[in-house]
C-alpha cells in the first residue's frame, strides 16, 4: 500500500479504531515499511502489557520502531492510551499470541532487538510447553534478529532464568552479553513493583552473532 501522491508507504496503524491490530489485519509476511510508514530499525517487545516499558523506550527513541506485542486486550487498551497521550508515532500494538507472530508473521532478518520482559514462567512441570524461553526458542528468534541483533530478557523466577540461560547456552548463534545500561532505566510495571518489594531482578542478554555462516 503506497501514497499516491509522495510513494511513501502509510502507516496503516493509525487507521485502526481501536488503536492496535490483530492478525486479521496484517498480511504475512508483515511489511514494516508500511506498518510504521517509513523504514528503520525495528524492536519488538513480547508482552506488552500497559506499555511501561515501551512507551518510555520508544519516546527516548524516535528513529526506531517498536512493535508491541499483547494478547489480553484490557491491558494493551491501556497501553494504546499511554501511547495516544505520549504522541508517539514509532509504536505499533498488535493484539496476539506473542510466538505466533513471531514465528509466521515476521519477515526473515527484521528485527533489531526482541525484549522479553517478566514472561509468564508457567512453574508447574506440566506447564513447561507454554514458557517463552524453552528448547527452540533462540533458533525461532533467530530467524527474525538482524546479524548483530539483540534479546533482552528480565524475569523475577530464578528458576525461570537459568531455564533460559541454558536453552541460550545450547546454542551456538548467541552471545551472552552485559544487558545494555542505556535499557535499566525503562522499566515495566512489573519492574517497579517487584523492585520496591525488595524481590531480585534477573537480567540476561544475547548478541545474535549467526556464528554458523548466517551473517557471513
Amino acid at each position: 500500500m503506497n501514497d499516491a501522491v509522495n510513494d511513501r508507504p502509510v502507516a496503516v496503524h493509525v487507521f485502526v479504531d481501536a488503536g492496535y491490530l490483530t492478525l486479521a489485519d496484517v498480511e504475512a509476511p508483515m511489511d514494516l515499511a508500511v506498518l510504521f510508514g517509513r523504514s528503520g530499525a525495528v524492536e519488538v517487545e513480547v508482552g506488552t502489557g500497559r506499555g511501561d516499558f515501551l512507551v518510555g523506550c520508544a519516546a527516548a527513541n524516535p528513529s526506531v520502531n517498536y512493535i508491541g506485542i499483547e494478547r489480553k486486550t484490557g491491558v494493551l487498551n491501556r497501553a494504546v492510551r499511554k501511547s495516544k497521550r505520549a504522541g508517539l508515532e514509532n509504536v505499533a500494538l498488535i493484539n496476539s499470541e506473542a510466538e505466533n507472530l513471531l514465528a509466521n508473521y515476521l519477515p526473515d532478518r527484521c528485527l533489531r532487538a526482541v525484549h522479553v520482559y517478566f514472561s509468564d514462567p508457567w512453574p508447574k512441570r506440566r506447564h513447561a510447553r507454554r514458557r517463552f524461553f524453552r528448547a527452540g526458542a533462540p533458533d525461532m528468534l533467530a530467524r527474525i534478529l538482524r546479524c548483530g541483533g539483540f534479546v533482552h530478557a528480565r524475569t523475577d523466577v530464578k528458576e525461570y532464568q537459568e531455564e533460559m540461560l541454558e536453552v541460550f547456552a545450547r546454542n551456538p548463534l548467541f552471545r551472552r552479553i552485559d544487558p545494555p545500561p542505556e535499557l535499566l532505566a525503562f522499566q515495566t510495571g512489573y519492574e517497579r513493583r517487584f523492585t520496591s518489594a525488595g524481590l531480585t531482578i534477573f537480567r540476561a542478554s544475547y548478541e545474535f552473532t549467526g556464528k554458523t555462516n548466517i551473517c557471513a
